[in-house]
C-alpha cells in the first residue's frame, strides 16, 4: 500500500510536470512564431534584433509566471515588454487581467484601455474593458464600450446582448428594446431575443407585447413545448386561468412526461386554490425520473408553506413525501424536509421519529441536533432534552439554540443552578437575536427570584425590558415578584397595567394586576380583575382560584371565599397553606 508521504510526493511531482509541459508549449510557440505576441508589427520590425530577443524573452517569462500564479514577477516582465515596445497590446492586456485579479481595478482599466487603443480591431479587448467597467459599477462606460463594439463588429450578436443587458440594468428599457430590435433585424427571429423582450415587457406591464413575443415563437416553432409552458405561466400571471390550462394541455400533448411542466402546473393550481389538481401533478412530478432531487425538494418545501393546502390535503401531501422517501431512502435532505412537513401539520411525534433517526445517523450535524432538541422541547420532554443537550453541547459550543432549550429544560425540571449557568452562557453568544436574548434575561430573572437573590433578579428583568420593552411576560413576572415581596408596588402596578393593555384576555396578566391591587389594599378593584381572570380561562389555575378566595376574605364574603379556596385545594397536592386559611376562617375543608 502506498504511503501518504509517497502520495504527496507524487502529487507534487505531477503538478511540477504539468507546469513544465505548459512552459514548454509556451516556449515552442514563442520560438516558432516570433510575432505572435505583438500587433504593431511595422513598429516592432524597427527594433534591433537584441531588443526583439529581449522582448520575446520578457513576454515568455511574463506568461510563464502568470500561469504559475506569481503575479509580481509576471507584472515585472510584462512591464519590461512595454518598456521595450510601448505598442505591445498583448502586454497591456495581460497587465489588465493581472491587476483585475489583484483588485487594482483602476490600473486594470487603464491597461485595458491602452490595449484597445493599440488594437481597436481585437474583439476580446472590447469584452475585457467592458467587463472591467461593469465590475467597477460604471455601467455607463460599459455601455459606451459596447456601443462602439457593435459599430466595429455589427454582426457579432454577443455585443448586442451585452449592450441590451447593460441598458436593462440601468432601467432604460426602451434603449434595451431598441438594441434587441436592431439585433433581430440582423439575425431574424431568435429565441434569446424574444425571451429577453418578453421579460422586459412583463416587467414594464406591457402584457400585450409580452404575449406577442411568445406567440411569435410558437407560430415559428409549433412543436417546441417550452414555449407553451412560458405562455401558460404568462396567462397564469395575468389571471387568465382557462387560457393557461389550455397552454399546459398543449404542452403535455407534445411532452407528456415533462417534469418541469408538472411542477409548473402544480404551482399554478396552488396559486388559484385548486389544491386537489396540484397534488395530482405533484405526485406525477415526484415519480418522474427526469427531475433531480433538489428540484423536487424545493417544490415540496414550497408546498408545505401553503397553510390552506397542508390543512385540507395533509394526507395527500404526506403521500407525496413518502414517494420522495421511497425513491431517495438514504438522503438526509429528504427526511429533513419530511420532518418539516410533519411539524407544519402538527404531527410532532412523526417529526420526532425522523429527527431522532437523522441525529443518530449524523451526530455531528448541528442542524439535526438543534431541530431534534427544539421539537422534543416543544413536546415538553424535558428529560430527553437534558439527555441529548448534555451530550451535544460541548460538540456545538456556539449553538445558542441548544443552549437555550437545555436551559429551558433545566428550568422546567427545577434544576435552577444548571439553568442559570447555561442561560448566562447563552446571552453571551454573539449569534443570539434580541428577542430571544430578552427572553433569556427574563428567565434569569425568574431563576434568581427562586433562589431569593432579588437584586440579580431585578437586574436581569431590567436587562430584558431594555432590549425588548414589549416583552410582556418579563414585565408581568417582574411585577408579580415585586408584589410578592411587597416592594415598589406603584412600579409593579404600572408594569402590570401595560401587560393587560397589550393582552386584555390573558388570565395570568389579569391575575397579576388583581394581586398587586390586593397588596395595595384596593380590594374592590382587585375583585373586579380576579373575576375577569377567572372567566378568561383561569378557573383551572391554582394561583388564580386561590387569589380569588383570598380577595373575598378581605371583603368578608367568607362563604364564597371558602368555596374558592376548597376549589383551589382540588387543583394542588400541597394543602398545608390552604388548610390553614380555611381553619382560620372556621370553614369546612372539603376532602
Amino acid at each position: 500500500m502506498m504511503s501518504v508521504r509517497v502520495k504527496i510526493v507524487l502529487i507534487n511531482v505531477s503538478q511540477h510536470v504539468i507546469r513544465l509541459v505548459v512552459i514548454l508549449i509556451l516556449f515552442l510557440l514563442t520560438r516558432c512564431s516570433p510575432g505572435i505576441f505583438i500587433s504593431g508589427k511595422d513598429d516592432y520590425s524597427k527594433l534591433d534584433e537584441f531588443k526583439k530577443i529581449e522582448y520575446e524573452y520578457s513576454m515568455h517569462e511574463g506568461l510563464k509566471f502568470r500561469l504559475l500564479g506569481d503575479y509580481n514577477r509576471a507584472i515585472y516582465f510584462f512591464s519590461r515588454c512595454i518598456d521595450i515596445f510601448p505598442y505591445s497590446d498583448v502586454a497591456n492586456f495581460e497587465l489588465s487581467n493581472i491587476h483585475a485579479i489583484a483588485g487594482g481595478i483602476d490600473k486594470a482599466v487603464n491597461f485595458a484601455s491602452r490595449a484597445l487603443e493599440i488594437d481597436p480591431g481585437n474583439i476580446w479587448y472590447y469584452h475585457n474593458i467592458a467587463r472591467l467597467h461593469g465590475e467597477n459599477d460604471d455601467t455607463r462606460k460599459a455601455i459606451e464600450v459596447y456601443e462602439k463594439a457593435v459599430e466595429v463588429f455589427p454582426y457579432y450578436s454577443d455585443f448586442y446582448f451585452s449592450l441590451a443587458v447593460a441598458h436593462t440594468s440601468t432601467g432604460d428599457y426602451d434603449a434595451a428594446l431598441s438594441v434587441y430590435e436592431k439585433l433581430e433585424g440582423i439575425i431574424g427571429l431568435d429565441e434569446r431575443v424574444s425571451l429577453a423582450k418578453h421579460r422586459i415587457y412583463m416587467h414594464t406591464s406591457q402584457f400585450d407585447n409580452a404575449h406577442s413575443e411568445i406567440y411569435r415563437l410558437i407560430e415559428e416553432f409549433p412543436d417546441n413545448a417550452q414555449y407553451y409552458g412560458i405562455l401558460a405561466e404568462f396567462y397564469g400571471s395575468v389571471g387568465m386561468v382557462n387560457e393557461a390550462i389550455e397552454s399546459y394541455e398543449k404542452l403535455f400533448e407534445l411532452e407528456p412526461e415533462n417534469g418541469m411542466a408538472q411542477l409548473s402546473i402544480s404551482e399554478f393550481y396552488i396559486t388559484f386554490g385548486r389544491f386537489a389538481d396540484a397534488v395530482d401533478y405533484l405526485k406525477a412530478a415526484f415519480i418522474n425520473p427526469g427531475l433531480d432531487l433538489i428540484e423536487k425538494i424545493e417544490i415540496f418545501s414550497a408546498v408545505i408553506q401553503e397553510r390552506e393546502l397542508t390543512g385540507n390535503f395533509a394526507q395527500e401531501i404526506e403521500k407525496v413525501g413518502m414517494i420522495l422517501l421511497q425513491e431517495y431512502s438514504d438522503e438526509s435532505l429528504v427526511k429533513a424536509v419530511l420532518a418539516d412537513f410533519y411539524i407544519t401539520v402538527g404531527s410532532f411525534h412523526e417529526a420526532e421519529i425522523i429527527l431522532y433517526e437523522l441525529y443518530e445517523n449524523e451526530p455531528d450535524n448541528q442542524v439535526f441536533a438543534e431541530q431534534l432538541i427544539s421539537i422534543i422541547s416543544y413536546e415538553g420532554k424535558y428529560k430527553d432534552v437534558i439527555e441529548i443537550g448534555e451530550q451535544v453541547i460541548d460538540s456545538f459550543p456556539d449553538s445558542y439554540i441548544i443552549q437555550f432549550f437545555l436551559g429551558v429544560a433545566y428550568l422546567m425540571k427545577n434544576e435552577t443552578d444548571k439553568a442559570i449557568i447555561v442561560f448566562e452562557k447563552t446571552v453571551e453568544n454573539n449569534e443570539i437575536d434580541n428577542e430571544l436574548k430578552s427572553m433569556v434575561y427574563s428567565y434569569l430573572g425568574d431563576l434568581f427570584h427562586r433562589i431569593e437573590d432579588y437584586d440579580k433578579s431585578d437586574i436581569y428583568f431590567k436587562k430584558s425590558l431594555n432590549i425588548d420593552p414589549y416583552n410582556v411576560v418579563a414585565r408581568n413576572n417582574h411585577a408579580y415578584y415585586l408584589a410578592l415581596r411587597e416592594e415598589h408596588l406603584e412600579k409593579a402596578l404600572s408594569y402590570s397595567l401595560k401587560t393587560i393593555e397589550t393582552e386584555p384576555e390573558n388570565s395570568s396578566f389579569l391575575d397579576t394586576y388583581a394581586w398587586i391591587l390586593y397588596k395595595k389594599g384596593r380590594y374592590e378593584e382587585s375583585l373586579f380583575y380576579i373575576e375577569l381572570a377567572y372567566e378568561k380561562s383561569g378557573s383551572e389555575s391554582y394561583e388564580i382560584v386561590k387569589h380569588y378566595g383570598q380577595i373575598l376574605i378581605e371583603l368578608e364574603r367568607f362563604e364564597e371565599a371558602g368555596f374558592f379556596l376548597n376549589k383551589a385545594r382540588e387543583l394542588t397536592e400541597e394543602h398545608y397553606e390552604l388548610d390553614k386559611i380555611l381553619k382560620d376562617m372556621n370553614y369546612e375543608i372539603v376532602h
